[in-house]
């Protein structure tokens, strides 16, 4: 799986990373081949992001169910605004 995620474009894995029903281990991977692709093209990933908060909220949520990764894309999103709740990710 990870890697046919290699060759997503950024909009493609974000569709990914907003399905529901994906497995933890699964939104693992997911979310550290988004910070793979903000390391890669930050400009794409920022340009591929429609909604900055959904997409922290949406970390958030993940992050809390147990998935791991996401924190340099979760940084980008959070440029210049405050994180959407507490839990200081």
């Amino acid at each position: 799986m990870l890697a046919a995620l290699v060759d997503l474009e950024p909009a493609q894995l974000l569709l990914f990373v907003q399905s529901f029903g994906i497995p933890i281990v699964s939104m693992s991977r997911l979310l550290h081949c988004l910070d793979s692709a903000v390391e890669l093209d930050t400009e794409a990933m920022e340009g591929a992001v429609v909604d900055k908060g959904y997409m922290a909220q949406l970390i958030e949520v993940q992050r809390m169910r147990g998935a791991t990764g996401g924190n340099k894309f979760y940084e980008l999103l959070l440029e210049g605004h405050s994180a959407p709740s507490q839990h200081g990710w």
